[in-house]
């Protein structure tokens, strides 16, 4: 697989554990951050969706339906800068480390970087910076689980990203074991995703 090849499946992959958020949120949305999404005018949704994330308990479906309609939102921007730099500043401002944050902003960090290969930016950024943006990716997913060693979002993200990893397969694997683990308490999680991603161990 090209370099550009892998990065671009693996950030696109990754997204579907950042659109799940939605779904395992119980509590009502507060703003009609879809219609938001769907503006005319890009930069003003967009900044109305951070403004709700950035007031929004990320644990809360409040969050997760922004955060679903904010990536439609980047992808249609082709801006996958901007949400890397959202993302990495609101886990920074955070005074307690959150487990769905952390994922949320380690699928941004590879987002990214699927974006400055498919936009050709890869040389211009420069590979000791991409090295260093994925590496905190890991590190995100890792702390993520370290907070809530059942957190959906961040096994199902930190799976995908070990499938592309060279060497990643064993640890990929264990992640999927600990998946299935939960799949009688909460049968209610998209688990077709996670049945498609163990078949190959990547998305393509």
């Amino acid at each position: 697989m090209t370099r550009n090849r892998f990065t671009q499946s693996m950030a696109i992959a990754i997204l579907a554990a950042i659109a799940l958020i939605p779904m395992l949120a119980q509590q009502p949305n507060a703003v009609n951050v879809q219609s938001a999404a769907s503006s005319s005018n890009a930069t003003l949704a967009l900044n109305k969706l951070e403004v709700t994330m950035s007031l929004s308990s990320p644990d809360s479906k409040e969050f997760g339906m922004a955060v679903s309609d904010y990536w439609k939102a980047i992808v249609e921007a082709r801006d996958g800068r901007r949400a890397f730099d959202f993302f990495s500043a609101l886990v920074a401002e955070q005074k307690t480390p959150n487990a769905t944050l952390l994922a949320t902003r380690a699928s941004s960090a590879c987002f990214y970087i699927g974006w400055l290969a498919q936009e050709n930016l890869i040389d211009t950024v420069g590979r000791p910076r991409i090295t260093q943006i994925s590496e905190q990716a890991r590190a995100d997913y890792e702390e993520a689980l370290k907070l809530d060693p059942q957190n959906f979002s961040a096994l199902y993200g930190y799976s995908i990203y070990e499938g592309y990893r060279p060497g990643g397969q064993a640890h990929q694997k264990e992640l999927f074991t600990r998946l299935d683990a939960l799949r009688a308490s909460r049968p209610y999680y998209p688990w077709q995703i996670v049945d498609t991603l163990e078949k190959t161990g990547k998305l393509e």
